[in-house]
């Protein structure tokens, strides 16, 4: 686990130790392959899944469909389209005389400013969030000798500190300790070592008095110990994922109401961007729900057209839940 997992209060499955990030560009992050220039998409869904609520999503949603990007890869343009109207933001960038980027500054679609980023040589240093062109925070962010993320402290518009999150890593650049605060005095406080001796895993999520909220032991892409006090909501570390392959990934969801479901999915290249196939089975191994992925490519390698099959074992049904149709140019 690297920076990129960092302080995500709101995520909750925790990709194991060794999924180590490199550096990708915007477009490659949003998997697309070559020098996407612009990319428009077409979303057709027939209903919706009453019961999402209550399983891990088995459609992976569309997450651009109004984007643009510069030759290097860089977003410039990233939103949608609603009733004629572009919702979203256009990113404009600062290069100092080297031509690096320092500054990010994204306008909304109403052409206020919406946020500012001032970047330095390991990553963003200062963030400036506003609504309606008011500045509503500010926060910075602090890095260790190795170019960790260790510090990442939220003001409010008054100077006045309302969130800090801090992080330890070991030498190899795996996060091993974390703390949280949120402006609403949200806390998240956790622990996790891998032991390359054993191939063995531990976390542990810590209440704020120090007991023991969550914790998991894993070896072997597998959960061998899982414990969670009694909750009635979704707890970090509730969820974990291991790429047991180049091509696949197998996760772990345990849910408050004591139910775990195994998710196995299969995708299309080693990027693990676009699957094909995406399983729900229960406790004892039985498939519950399952998703299959179609695909048409362009000459790039980029889709230009998806349908998902979504296929039910009660009550044996399989239908046509969505059809994604979008064009895509290149500078080159």
């Amino acid at each position: 686990m690297r920076g990129a997992l960092l302080f995500l209060l709101l995520a909750l499955t925790v990709p194991h130790l060794l999924a180590l990030n490199p550096k990708f560009t915007d477009a490659e992050l949003d998997g697309f392959k070559d020098v996407v220039k612009s990319v428009s998409t077409s979303i057709l869904r027939s209903g919706g899944d009453r019961d999402a609520a209550n399983h891990p999503l088995i459609v992976d949603p569309v997450w651009c469909e109004v984007c643009q990007y510069d030759e290097e890869g860089n977003s410039v343009k990233r939103g949608q389209n609603l009733n004629g109207r572009f919702f979203g933001n256009t990113t404009h960038y600062v290069r100092d005389e080297n031509g690096s980027i320092r500054e990010k500054i994204l306008v909304d679609g109403n052409g206020q400013v919406s946020q500012k980023v001032m970047i330095g040589p390991v990553g963003k240093t200062e963030e400036l969030d506003y609504r309606d062109g008011v500045l509503q925070d500010r926060q910075t962010f602090g890095y260790d000798e190795h170019g960790n993320l260790i510090e990442w402290l939220t003001f409010d518009a008054t100077g006045k500190q309302t969130a800090s999150a801090t992080a330890a890593f070991d030498q190899q650049g795996h996060v091993t300790e974390q703390f949280d605060r949120g402006s609403r005095n949200n806390f998240l406080h956790f622990t996790q070592h891998f032991n390359p001796d054993t191939g063995v895993e531990t976390f542990t999520n810590y209440n704020e008095d120090g007991t023991v909220r969550l914790t998991y032991t894993a070896k072997d892409d597998q959960i061998t110990n899982y414990w969670q006090q009694p909750s009635d909501k979704h707890e970090y570390g509730s969820g974990v994922c291991f790429n047991t392959s180049p091509k696949e990934r197998q996760c772990e969801h345990h849910y408050p109401d004591g139910k775990v479901w195994h998710q196995l999915e299969r995708f299309v290249d080693e990027k693990r961007h676009d699957p094909i196939r995406v399983e729900l089975r229960d406790e004892t191994g039985l498939l519950q729900m399952a998703a299959d992925y179609e695909y048409e490519f362009d000459s790039r390698g980029n889709w230009t057209k998806r349908s998902v099959w979504v296929l039910r074992t009660d009550p044996g049904q399989r239908k046509l839940q969505e059809v994604d149709t979008r064009s895509i140019t290149y500078w080159k």
